[in-house]
């Protein structure tokens, strides 16, 4: 013989677990939201500190081609009687000055281009060196999935296939009107070149 049950009463059961599973698919939603949000100011602030250590650089170029040109005209100046030796150690100063200020400059740019790049997502061995392999997930999980199992893990893993329940995607819900336009200004503020 065979008997079946069927519970006859829930208790709201059904459309509170159906009323669960929409929350935490909109909480997942505002989460990618977020994320995605977070992912732009990172890059934004990044593109702007990369910009202005590269105009920081430009700077202390200038900066160190005049002092060299001063420095230049206090040795000549001193060269004639016209400066005195502490000139001259002065206007040098400057110009060691002026060539530690770009080396930091430069430092400092590298640094801003490195946090581009990583918030770009892009800092990894083979952005950096195509000749580094690059880590996949889906090898290395083929080359260890079976260490450690059990001979009878195969046949458990294809009856746990074969009796789950078909998955299917939730459907995508509509982007509020403030994520729409957010979309649309990050197109036409991306900077160029």
């Amino acid at each position: 013989g065979a008997s079946v049950s069927v519970p006859l009463f829930t208790g709201g059961l059904n459309r509170s677990r159906v009323a669960q599973a929409l929350e935490r698919a909109n909480a997942a939603q505002i989460n990618v939201e977020g994320q995605r949000r977070t992912v732009l100011q990172s890059v934004s602030s990044a593109y702007a500190q990369s910009a202005s250590a590269k105009a920081s650089v430009a700077a202390g170029q200038e900066g160190v081609r005049a002092a060299s040109v001063a420095a230049e005209g206090v040795r000549q100046e001193a060269q004639v009687g016209l400066r005195t030796t502490l000139d001259v150690l002065n206007a040098e100063l400057e110009l060691r000055s002026a060539e530690v200020a770009l080396a930091s400059a430069r430092r400092n740019e590298y640094v801003a281009q490195a946090q581009l790049l990583a918030a770009m997502g892009r800092l990894g061995g083979p952005n950096l060196d195509p000749a580094i392999d690059a880590y996949d997930p889906a090898d290395n999980y083929n080359a260890i999935r079976n260490r450690g199992a059990l001979p009878w893990d195969g046949l458990l893993e294809t009856l746990d296939r074969v009796a789950a329940p078909a998955v299917t995607p939730a459907a995508d819900a509509e982007d509020a009107p403030v994520d729409r336009q957010l979309k649309g200004e990050v197109v036409r503020t991306a900077p160029q070149g």
